[in-house]
């Protein structure tokens, strides 16, 4: 029997997880506090760019198994099942700058800033009228209703 530092309840051992820097080699929160303190962390500046590493490292280990690489190919092909007018439109526009129809621009048409461009589409249906956004300005383009917002 041990006793949680936060909630200050008696509970068994197997109620905590190990940690070999402790004396008695279980840690001073219960599984239960941890988790509440973990979740808590999470949502802060510091705890989100942790996690997002962490999920990082995870996800390139899992594309390294045939596990990993076969649902990377089945979560691919699924994209393109289902969203097949986005494929066209941005293969058409690949296939525009490889040949020299069009030329992929040097700044950013929302911040201005010099950065390699991406091609954003307002309309899949016209794949070469496109706004070449920096990186950063792409991803903050709100995921549904297109309106490009200054950024």
């Amino acid at each position: 029997m041990k006793i949680c530092s936060i909630c200050e309840e008696s509970k068994n051992d197997s109620e905590f997880n190990k940690d070999s820097s402790c004396k008695d080699n279980l840690r001073y929160q219960c599984k239960y506090c941890q988790s509440l303190y973990n979740k808590e962390y999470r949502k802060t500046k510091g705890g989100k760019e942790v996690h997002r590493k962490g999920s990082i490292k995870y996800q390139q280990k899992l594309r390294q198994t045939e596990e990993g690489k076969e649902a990377h190919r089945q979560d691919t092909c699924r994209q393109r099942m289902k969203f097949p007018d986005r494929i066209k439109a941005y293969c058409e526009l690949h296939m525009s700058i490889i040949t020299g129809i069009m030329r992929r621009s040097v700044f950013c048409e929302s911040c201005g800033l010099p950065a390699k461009t991406e091609g954003h589409h307002e309309d899949y249906d016209k794949p070469r009228e496109v706004i070449w956004l920096c990186k950063r300005c792409h991803v903050n383009i709100p995921k549904v209703g297109g309106v490009l917002l200054s950024g």
